[in-house]
């Protein structure tokens, strides 16, 4: 297996996990990620779709990319949203 087609399957699958998640147990897995949970189901409603939804959308393409052959895509899709995350992680450092 080339690595980008392991880097794409990785990250696909690391996502699509991360999002099946937050989309199953979104109260439990807030906990774990960062320490505390929305206490509305409008809250809970919203980290459903915004980390599960998209999240496994994410790693769904991800899949795709690394088994049609969509190298450039896909290793281009996981920088820019990694690099994104990184940068509102840093701002919120900041």
């Amino acid at each position: 297996m080339k690595f980008p087609s392991f880097l794409l399957w990785a990250n696909g699958l690391l996502f699509a996990l991360f999002g099946a998640g937050f989309l199953i147990l979104p109260a439990q897995m807030a906990m774990l990620v960062t320490e505390s949970a929305p206490a509305s189901p409008g809250g809970l409603t919203d980290m459903r779709a915004t980390y599960g939804g998209l999240s496994l959308g994410i790693g769904l393409f991800l899949g795709h990319c690394a088994r049609t052959g969509a190298f450039r895509s896909g290793l281009l899709a996981s920088l820019l949203m990694l690099s994104s995350a990184a940068l509102g992680r840093l701002l919120g450092i900041l």
